[in-house]
């Protein structure tokens, strides 16, 4: 069980990217929840077998990539 934000593009990239290849080497579900109650959520989720293939992170808002410069 993953929470998948919102929250800091690296602190998710990287903790949804560890969740998801632990659950696939493990063979064990995986699901991502957000929310104030999320662990709850998730529990619920897992006992419902609603389980994902991977976890996408949602940085609440859209990616603000900048142009590389010269």
């Amino acid at each position: 069980m993953v929470y998948k934000g919102p929250g800091s593009f690296t602190g998710l990239r990287i903790g949804i990217s560890v969740a998801n290849a632990l659950a696939y080497g493990l063979n064990v579900p995986i699901v991502s929840t957000t929310g104030k109650d999320w662990q709850l959520q998730g529990i619920d989720r897992l006992k419902k077998g609603k389980n994902e293939t991977s976890a996408v992170p949602d940085y609440g808002s859209e990616p603000h990539i900048t142009l590389p410069t010269k």
